[in-house]
């Protein structure tokens, strides 16, 4: 629930501060690093199309998720999957653990197809992967800006919008 006289909303059961990270995390970090090698895999020598020499792209790749990764940005975490409180390691609320069988079978058929993409269209997906993690990147940042800031709390307390 929201500080003071805020009603709570559909909202508040999956954002609350402890489910952002602070950065980018270092395993996507690692993976926004390997992007010129994965660009070279799918559209082969992608260095010599720009005109740019590929020790520059991949040092351009590594300090930027470097920076990324040691930056303040409010990033997305999977833990906004879970619906209420996260509770430090409580098993119960993991949000990979299945309460029906119809969640069950949503996340079999995920995996399956995710798992087929994966074989047949490698790297393609996993540059796909990559272009909507970037893209997440700012949209968390504004996401926590504007549900989770304390201007923001203040503006709706006041009736602003």
């Amino acid at each position: 629930a929201r500080r003071g006289s805020i009603e709570a909303t559909w909202l508040d059961a999956y954002v609350n501060r402890r489910k952002f990270f602070e950065g980018v995390p270092a395993p996507m970090g690692c993976y926004l690093a390997l992007t010129p090698l994965v660009l070279g895999f799918e559209f082969g020598n992608v260095s010599e199309s720009l005109g740019v020499d590929p020790r520059a792209l991949a040092c351009f790749a590594l300090l930027g998720s470097s920076v990324l990764m040691i930056c303040s940005l409010q990033t997305f975490s999977s833990k906004m999957l879970i619906k209420g409180a996260v509770r430090g390691r409580d098993p119960t609320t993991s949000h990979l653990r299945s309460r029906s069988y119809a969640s069950l079978l949503g996340k079999v058929v995920l995996v399956a197809v995710v798992g087929w993409l994966l074989a047949y269209h490698t790297w393609r997906v996993t540059l796909v992967g990559m272009l909507l993690y970037l893209g997440s990147i700012p949209l968390g940042h504004f996401t926590y800006t504007l549900l989770l800031t304390d201007h923001h709390h203040n503006k709706l307390a006041a009736g602003g919008k």
